[in-house]
């Protein structure tokens, strides 16, 4: 008998208010399946969060950390992993803790912890080739070439990144293949403007296969980075608009960490185009979102940028207040560690 979502949504409530694991876990984790493959992770982060309140599972750490993992807020997601990993069986489900450690090493590239990143991601492949699972395979050849290309090995980057690709075409994985693409573009972004326009044909490729399928995130992150590329190549109101179609994207996923490195990108252009007035906007919204999502050291980034602009304006007393206080995180981070 099929249960639709309104319904669910009432069991798990009632469920969640007599404090009854079973219905909690089983209701929320159908719920999270469904979620995840309609790109609803903000609405995924809420419930996980509600869930975790009643219950702790593996299942449910899974679906909880991939839905912080997805709209940013990466250090909640190193914990619901770490914890999932600690209560799977050891020895046991080790597919499960391949998966998971997979999303952990993407969270630690993403944070610059190379080595930890490719700790956790090396094993995790050795395992799905053992297994025979091609789509999981082409999904860590992905994550070790992105991984490669942060350390600058751009040969080896690429091994793996061509690697993932083929893979993910031979499973019909069409996400995963813009995915690749995207990343791909990235590093030939990397190699510099006589690769600029081969970029540009792989951000394109990616955001067209993901408007087909409706992957939201994608074509975020594809634009996004066309207009990155777009703005290195000095074509400034193209990649103006091109960041302008990213925001509604990432806010109708719930990219919160993502929206903030677009409003930031778009309060550069702006400066650069001379509308000061619009990037203290931009860099002001990007600044309240990496508040909310504890991103220190990126607060303090664009504090700075935000502290050139104003005082490009003219008010010296705000630029020296962002200054103040982008001095004091990275005081702050420096006790820390």
């Amino acid at each position: 008998m099929m249960v639709n979502e309104p319904e669910l949504l009432e069991v798990f409530r009632l469920g969640e208010c007599a404090a009854d694991a079973e219905i909690v876990r089983v209701v929320g984790d159908r719920l999270a399946a469904e979620w995840s493959t309609a790109w609803r992770f903000r609405d995924l982060d809420a419930l996980m969060e509600r869930s975790l309140a009643v219950q702790v599972s593996p299942d449910t750490l899974y679906w909880a950390g991939l839905a912080s993992q997805t709209v940013g807020r990466r250090t909640v997601a190193i914990d619901r992993y770490l914890r999932r990993l600690e209560l799977l069986p050891e020895g046991g489900d080790r597919a499960a803790e391949a998966a998971t450690r997979s999303n952990l090493g993407v969270i630690y590239g993403e944070l610059g912890d190379h080595d930890r990143a490719r700790d956790q991601l090396e094993p995790a492949l050795g395992f799905f080739r053992d297994a025979g699972d091609r789509g999981a395979e082409g999904d860590l050849l992905n994550s070790l070439g992105v991984l490669y290309a942060r350390r600058g090995e751009t040969a080896r980057a690429l091994e793996h990144l061509n690697g993932a690709l083929d893979l993910r075409r031979e499973v019909g994985n069409r996400s995963g293949e813009a995915a690749t693409l995207s990343n791909i573009g990235e590093l030939l972004h990397q190699l510099g403007p006589d690769r600029y326009e081969e970029a540009v044909d792989f951000f394109a490729a990616a955001v067209e296969i993901c408007r087909e399928i409706g992957d939201q995130l994608g074509e975020a992150s594809a634009l996004h980075n066309l207009g990155v590329v777009t703005a290195d190549a000095n074509d400034l109101p193209t990649a103006l608009a091109f960041l302008g179609a990213v925001l509604p994207l990432r806010r109708a996923a719930g990219d919160r960490a993502g929206e903030a490195r677009t409003l930031s990108s778009i309060g550069l252009l702006c400066s650069r185009l001379g509308d000061l007035d619009g990037a203290v906007d931009a860099y002001t919204g990007a600044v309240d979102l990496l508040i909310e999502l504890g991103d220190r050291p990126g607060e303090a980034r664009c504090r700075r940028h935000l502290a050139m602009v104003q005082r490009a304006l003219g008010d010296d007393a705000a630029a020296f207040g962002e200054l103040t206080r982008a001095m004091a995180i990275d005081a702050e981070l420096e006790e820390d560690g």
